[in-house]
């Protein structure tokens, strides 16, 4: 008995011809992040100096240091800024560390447009 095998036809590859990916490949992420989240709250407030401040609210992770830097344009590069922790205190801190709770705090713009940013140290 003679038996041929005749291989299935290929169809060439254009740009609208996409290879299929065999079901067992699957995306893993190289690091996963426990509570990843992104929120940023942020309120004008004005304490009895008179002063207007800026309230920002942002999700601090337990154990996790965070800094607020600030740019008047986006040309130009981050400045470290000090906040406060209250609407009324002195603005002299440059560290926040996260207890895994949302955190609020006070800065003053430096300038009457800009960035500010919330960023893990």
């Amino acid at each position: 008995m003679n038996a041929t095998l005749n291989p299935p036809a290929i169809a060439p590859q254009t740009s609208s011809t996409i290879p299929a990916v065999p079901k067992t490949t699957r995306f893993r992420p190289e690091k996963n992040i426990p509570e990843f989240r992104f929120m940023l709250g942020a309120t004008r407030s004005q304490p009895a100096s008179g002063e207007n401040r800026l309230k920002i609210t942002f999700p601090a992770l337990s154990f996790l240091t965070y800094n607020v830097r600030y740019r008047s344009s986006a040309q130009l590069p981050w400045t470290t800024v000090p906040f406060s922790k209250f609407v009324t205190g002195p603005l002299i801190q440059t560290d926040y560390l996260g207890i895994g709770a949302d955190a609020d705090i006070f800065v003053a713009a430096p300038h009457p447009a800009g960035f500010f940013s919330v960023v893990a140290i």
